[in-house]
């Protein structure tokens, strides 16, 4: 069910100014609360154009952006939010406003520090999909990883893809969607009907982001 909500003069988030509110849901039953969830959310509006490039807010801006890996160097991969947050902090003091997140879903504690200090988000999905690299022309037998995803590209891709979008579509940080990067398939012809198909479920899911 869609419902429509409106803010009156709303503060607009931005990475200057990440400014969020809480939208509170309440499920009730016999007027008597069952579930209760706040969200936080931020308001604001861009737009890419090839004349006048990113406007956030109707202000131009450049990107000045990392490709945040979602290991914690020599501390591994498992999530520690202080680490984390601090990383975030040093990335802020020397200018960053975005971040892309290399190369797989990022945890959502990454994307609520982002709405939280001002960061701006590529919002990436895959690193892998079916073909390995061309070397010399001769394919490899096994995907890009002998264990990685394209082992679960065929029945895993679409609903995974969908699941992110319906997880995060929410923070005002997310400003594009990224369905694959470094992928081998963008070298053969094939890997262009993949790529449709990814887009489909992005557009199906959320309209508002370019991918």
């Amino acid at each position: 069910v869609l419902h429509r909500l409106s803010i009156p003069d709303p503060e607009l988030w931005s990475p200057a100014t990440p400014t969020l509110y809480t939208l509170k849901t309440i499920i009730k039953q016999k007027n008597k609360t069952v579930d209760e969830v706040e969200t936080p959310l931020g308001v604001r509006y861009f737009n890419f154009s090839p004349d006048t490039g990113f406007t956030l807010n109707g202000v131009a801006m450049k990107f000045q952006g990392v490709n945040n890996h979602s290991d914690l160097g020599a501390l591994g991969a498992a999530l520690n939010d202080r680490v984390l947050e601090r990383r975030l902090e040093i990335l802020k003091a020397m200018g960053c406003n975005a971040i892309r997140t290399a190369h797989n879903p990022p945890s959502e504690e990454l994307l609520e520090m982002c709405d939280r200090m001002g960061f701006m988000v590529m919002d990436e999905s895959f690193d892998e999909w079916l073909e390995s690299w061309p070397f010399g022309g001769i394919k490899k037998p096994e995907g890009k990883a002998k264990y990685g995803y394209h082992l679960h590209f065929n029945e895993w891709a679409e609903k995974d893809l969908t699941e992110l979008i319906r997880r995060d579509r929410n923070h005002p940080s997310i400003i594009l969607w990224s369905v694959g990067n470094e992928i081998p398939d963008a070298c053969f012809e094939i890997g262009t009907e993949r790529l449709k198909k990814l887009m489909e479920v992005v557009r199906l899911e959320d309209p508002t982001r370019p991918i």
